[in-house]
């Protein structure tokens, strides 16, 4: 028998650092700058309402507001007085349009820090904002303290009744409509609601005998989980990869090979629920799917609740035009290519299942009810919640939004009654978070003078992935940001150790700034290169006037064990180490599968490489179902992009 001792004093130092890295204070979250910004100018006001898993808590973004204005007026003069001189939310500026006289106003990043520092300056704001001629509600938006995504409210709350309930009794005194797609699901519409309202409201639904579950209607956060490339065949590596270096040979899905059986057909229709797709593009329009039981003469002819729904639907704009408005609807038109674009053709790209057609559903900034509507009606289901029509046969969705009562349900009724009560088969792609960048929050620093460290340490052997640390995105405590887009040192930063950090700019020395390539000025910060039982630290020291909150985001591909920590990035404040940060591949948090991959009746889809491995950055814990070729490796793949 072989016995291994451990001293006292080494064991202590394991359960030291172990302890250190499972601080309660440190939250980490998926995801990159944008992410890192939205938790660091986040704050807890209480907000929550109840859900079947128990309470879901939201925090409040600061800086940001979600007014609806009225229609029956001009809505730049409440703006003016929303956000003119004297205004509510003085110098505020229209971020975005949401939808249906919902916009966004966004502040300064000093009128976002004296938002997080000024409880009584958010309520006074508010208070006066809702009063303002024209403005029919004005709320937070909210933060998912789970995924640091942001959640607006759509000014409603779903129900759903208990088998055997009457909306007509359950919903007495209440403006009610019905979900589209289903028969026993409401939405009960609070257009002038607070959020503190609408919170109230579905904790007050949620107790009533005769409902089942009530959540409030948000428009969230969706993150689109594709990024194309340029369109010729040629190069479409994942339909045929000849293995030219340095990519490896047969790295594909073998579709010349399916092609000599089956190269689709028009009887099959796939959905695509996504943004905008060019419906008159030359590679794609003809194989875009035709209504068979709609003519184009303002009459609903199938019956299912949808006039004119020849070539799919819009559900953000609310009509018969699933073409892309908005500069960024790229997406759905780059996934549609990879999917069916025509081949043979003379032209651009082929699709995998080129004979196939498409049924495009525009669903992006859409509410998560309106989201479940188009499952619905991708499925097959008819507005009324009983009619049927021809639907699709196969559902497809690239993106990530959270998860919620009303959307399981969307997808548990597809994946069961779709495709004429067969069921429809719904691939949705893992999520784009498993890269190794980590966003960490460390709360509660107190007020004073402190100094902040981070030190790559090396252990006395082995060396693994590529060594090193970047560090980015930086948000101290009075919310002021460094991003290390500069080829020198930022002032008041300094290093020590073995060897120096360095600026590094995105593409060269293996750098992985959090910007991605965007010029000269795509840069991160790294560690210096060092040996076994050496260390390379950057420091800096700030002053706050207040308590606050450290955010950053930090890559680290080192020497990985589960227990002791060999290789790492540890983080001092006031040089007492507060945790460290590891080479694994990410803990199971940032490596789960996004929703609504993580459903059960969803086919989840992660990404691989031209090189035969899983990228990086695909989800993959959980119940990943297969890989498919994507971006991550020497090149990305390669489809269809708008026109022009």
């Amino acid at each position: 028998m072989l016995v291994v001792a451990v001293t006292s004093a080494a064991a202590d130092a394991q359960a030291s650092l172990k302890k250190r890295s499972d601080n309660a204070r440190v939250t980490r979250y998926r995801g990159g700058p944008e992410i890192a910004q939205q938790v660091a100018f986040s704050f807890d006001a209480g907000d929550s309402y109840p859900s079947s898993t128990g309470p879901r808590a939201l925090k409040r973004l600061a800086g940001l507001i979600s007014v609806t204005l009225s229609s029956a007026g001009p809505t730049g003069s409440a703006i003016q007085e929303l956000t003119g001189l004297g205004g509510p939310f003085e110098g505020y500026a229209v971020e975005s349009r949401v939808r249906h006289g919902r916009v966004i106003l966004s502040g300064s990043a000093a009128q976002r820090r004296a938002q997080v520092d000024n409880p009584q300056l958010r309520s006074a704001a508010l208070a006066t904002a809702r009063k303002i001629r024209g403005v029919v509600s004005a709320n937070p938006v909210f933060m998912d303290p789970k995924t640091g995504r942001r959640l607006v409210l759509a000014q409603g709350v779903v129900v759903k009744l208990k088998p055997g309930a009457e909306s007509s009794g359950s919903l007495a005194g209440a403006s009610f409509r019905q979900l589209a797609g289903t028969t026993d699901q409401f939405i009960i519409d609070l257009p002038a609601a607070t959020a503190e309202e609408i919170f109230q409201e579905v904790s007050r639904r949620a107790r009533q005998p005769q409902i089942e579950w009530a959540e409030p209607d948000m428009i969230p956060q969706m993150v689109k989980h594709f990024v194309p490339n340029d369109p010729l065949f040629s190069q479409q590596w994942h339909l045929r990869n000849l293995g030219v270096s340095p990519q490896r040979n047969d790295a594909d899905i073998d579709a010349s090979e399916a092609w000599d059986t089956s190269r689709g057909s028009t009887n099959i229709v796939i959905a695509i629920l996504d943004d905008g797709v060019e419906l008159d593009h030359p590679d794609l329009s003809p194989n875009i799917f035709r209504n068979p039981g709609e003519v184009l003469n303002n009459i609903d002819d199938d019956g299912n609740g949808y006039v004119d729904d020849i070539r799919g639907w819009d559900f953000f704009d609310i009509d018969n035009d699933p073409n892309p408005v908005f500069f960024d609807d790229t997406h759905g038109t780059a996934v549609a290519g990879v999917a069916v674009a025509v081949a043979d053709n003379g032209l651009g790209v082929a699709g995998s299942g080129f004979s196939c057609r498409l049924l495009p559903i525009r669903m992006v900034g859409v509410s998560l009810s309106e989201a479940a509507q188009a499952v619905y009606y991708a499925a097959g289901r008819g507005s009324d919640g009983v009619s049927r029509w021809r639907g699709a046969d196969i559902i497809s969705i690239s993106l990530g939004f959270p998860q919620s009562a009303v959307t399981d349900a969307a997808f548990a009724w597809a994946a069961t009654n779709g495709r004429n009560g067969n069921g429809c088969p719904i691939f949705v792609a893992s999520g784009n978070e498993a890269s190794l960048w980590h966003t960490v929050e460390l709360s509660d620093i107190g007020a004073g003078l402190h100094t902040y460290e981070w030190v790559f340490v090396k252990d006395e052997s082995i060396s693994e992935g590529e060594d090193t640390v970047w560090l980015d995105g930086i948000v101290f405590p009075d919310k002021a940001i460094q991003s290390f887009e500069s080829p020198l040192l930022p002032n008041g930063f300094s290093t020590f150790g073995n060897a120096p950090w360095f600026s590094v700019q995105d593409g060269v020395g293996n750098n992985h700034a959090l910007t991605g390539w965007s010029g000269q000025n795509a840069r991160a910060i790294r560690s210096g290169d060092i040996s076994d039982n050496q260390t390379s630290g950057l420091r800096t020291s700030r002053f706050y006037a207040r308590t606050g909150s450290l955010v950053f985001s930090a890559w680290v591909s080192a020497e990985f064990d589960d227990n002791f920590y060999f290789d790492r990035l540890d983080f001092l404040l006031d040089g007492v180490r507060e945790f460290s940060i590891d080479g694994d591949p990410l803990a199971p948090i940032f490596v789960e599968l996004d929703y609504p991959a993580s459903h059960p009746d969803t086919i989840a889809v992660g990404a691989c490489t031209d090189f035969d491995f899983r990228a990086d950055y695909s989800c993959y814990a959980g119940d990943l179902d297969f890989v498919a070729p994507s971006d991550g490796g020497f090149s990305g793949i390669v489809t269809t992009d708008l026109l022009g």
